[in-house]
């Protein structure tokens, strides 16, 4: 096919295998496909540059060492420049900021693509700068779960509207369910032994020492299971893993089969697929296993937005290795369930979750770059806008980093953020109580069973919620249409009150009025913690929706450990 379309990058952080790698090999192949000429830039040697000499992309390897490399990001430049490339598509954080700046100087737009937890895990060094780079500079942002979007909807250098949720596929054709034996008979296995497969680079969040128990605990049970782990093994953990396979008295029967290429076959020669991790973003095992209708016993590790229990798997909770066995012993014994889990996910993935689907939603997201590159806003317009609709204007975004800078100083950032014991109900606090303690009371009232209200500190009693902040409310299942203010003068306190505050200055005028110490900052449970959350009354509907969002995931978590208290107090009891 012609090159029509002009050049696209593609970039990566790894070199594989791996299911991220996967995703980037087949962009490269389906937009070259599509009429681009594709240029691969990758750091090494290894899978993925022999994945892309097989699809017959265009490769070059640029070493890249260290924390921020001037050489490689020159290079980049360079071959942006001199390939007069038209879109680059990065995958992963580290090539999301080197695209972003080599971008944002060449003026090619950007589309970056994030895969799982460790690419916004807050322990990044400096999370927050990279962040603002790939705002500045990022066209869209795509997350392959809602789980991710949720997770960088609240990094607070990122716009939660460049960010769009585009799901891993796969070739639905190629993943086909068929028998397999020449597995059983290649590892010389017994035709009565079942067989337990897991999918996956030996990792520490696959967690392959929960399989390891699993598969102890099957044995213990009287079944004659053998686990069979492929995927790349040589490292120290690996080993770790063998070892603690003899502790348990169960290493001869674990196969470790490597790196295994035909990832069909092995699952079509399996009876059960196991996911044992411990966090996952969206696993391509799963999807596949899916499609050829092996089926699964997983771990409830994120991978929920893939598979639903006893619907298209079985699910566990994290760690519980007694609770795998009994589902992987349920599947091996009841085959009606079997069949029913199994065919439901195959609909699933062929409905939801093909590399077609995948690649024509991506396809959209690069003519938008392309087409919206004339109208492009200035890189201090782009900023103005994440103000906007992160921090609701400039107001906001100074009022909530002088709060953060003089709350952190004087230790009443953390002060705020401790739950008082023998809490009984949990009032929600702000101006008018039609936006935030609104959002706040009904979310709380999804998630916690104690008793909870709202209230406003300049307000009449019985007005309804904003309609802006209604209806974000209802996107996120939350019904506010009943909901009627109250006037700070009008609520009759307790003793045993919680008082949850959205901005610092309501601190003093909650104590005034209730004559209370037993308050906190909402936002000291948000993800990224603020000290100050600025009112969506006046402001954009951007930052209504984002606001919204914020407080509802900073109330959930409020909820879990006010629930978690209040199970451990009835146990004392």
């Amino acid at each position: 096919m012609t090159n029509d379309r002009g050049s696209m990058l593609h970039i990566i952080d790894t070199t594989g295998p791996g299911g991220a790698e996967t995703i980037f090999t087949q962009l490269a192949a389906y937009t070259q496909n599509a009429g681009f000429r594709s240029i691969a830039i990758i750091r090494g040697p290894g899978w993925v540059e022999q994945e892309l000499s097989r699809l017959g992309i265009e490769t070059r390897v640029i070493d890249c060492k260290g924390s921020f490399n001037l050489k490689f990001l020159r290079t980049l430049i360079s071959i942006i420049r001199t390939e007069r490339v038209e879109l680059i598509q990065s995958h992963l954080l580290g090539s999301a900021v080197y695209a972003g700046i080599a971008g944002l100087l060449t003026h090619t737009p950007v589309c970056s693509t994030f895969h799982g937890l460790v690419d916004v895990s807050p322990r990044e060094r400096l999370r927050w700068a990279k962040f603002l780079i790939i705002q500045l500079a990022t066209n869209r942002v795509i997350a392959v779960t809602e789980q991710l979007k949720d997770m960088l909807m609240a990094i607070s250098t990122l716009s939660a509207q460049k960010v769009d949720v585009i799901p891993n596929g796969i070739d639905t054709e190629h993943y086909s369910p068929e028998s397999n034996p020449s597995l059983r008979r290649e590892l010389d296995l017994p035709e009565s032994a079942l067989l337990v497969g897991c999918l996956g680079n030996v990792r520490k969040a696959k967690n392959y020492d929960l399989a390891i128990e699993t598969l102890a605990e099957l044995r213990k049970g009287g079944k004659d299971a053998r686990l069979l782990i492929a995927g790349d093994d040589k490292n120290d953990l690996a080993e770790r893993h063998r070892q603690y396979a003899q502790e348990l008295g169960v290493a001869e029967y674990i196969v470790w089969l490597g790196f295994w290429r035909d990832a069909r076959g092995f699952l079509n020669g399996i009876d059960v697929f196991l996911l044992s991790s411990s966090s996952e973003g969206q696993p391509l095992a799963v999807t596949q296993a899916m499609a050829t209708e092996t089926p699964i016993v997983a771990t409830l590790c994120g991978v929920e937005e893939l598979v639903t229990h006893r619907k298209t798997a079985l699910l566990a909770s994290l760690g519980d290795a007694k609770q795998l066995a009994a589902y992987i012993g349920e599947l091996s014994e009841n085959p009606q369930l079997r069949t029913t889990l199994t065919k439901a996910a195959q609909k699933h993935v062929r409905e939801k979750l093909s590399l077609k689907s995948m690649c024509d939603e991506y396809n959209a997201v690069y003519l938008h770059a392309l087409e919206g590159q004339g109208e492009r806003p200035g890189l201090l317009s782009r900023y103005f806008q994440l103000m906007a609709s992160n921090y609701g204007g400039k107001k906001g975004y100074l009022r909530s980093a002088w709060h953060q800078l003089t709350g952190s100083l004087s230790g009443g950032y953390l002060r705020y953020g401790r739950i008082p014991p023998n809490t009984e109900r949990v009032v929600f606090v702000c101006k008018g109580n039609v936006c935030r303690s609104a959002a706040a009371e009904h979310a709380f009232r999804k998630y916690c069973t104690l008793p909870t209200a709202s209230i406003g500190l300049d307000t009449d009693t019985g007005l309804e919620a904003n309609p802006r902040i209604t209806q974000v409310a209802r996107t996120m299942g939350l019904d506010m249409s009943t909901h009627l203010t109250t006037a700070k003068d009008d609520f009759v306190a307790k003793d045993t009150d919680l008082f949850v505050c959205m901005e610092p200055i309501h601190i003093a005028q909650v104590k005034k009025a209730y004559n209370t110490r037993n308050i906190v900052l909402l936002g000291t449970f948000g993800q990224p913690k603020r000290v100050y959350i600025h009112d969506p009354y006046s402001s954009t509907d951007a930052y209504a929706a984002f606001c919204t969002n914020y407080i509802y995931r900073a109330v959930k978590t409020l909820s879990e450990q006010l629930e978690k208290r209040t199970v451990l107090t009835r146990a004392t009891d």
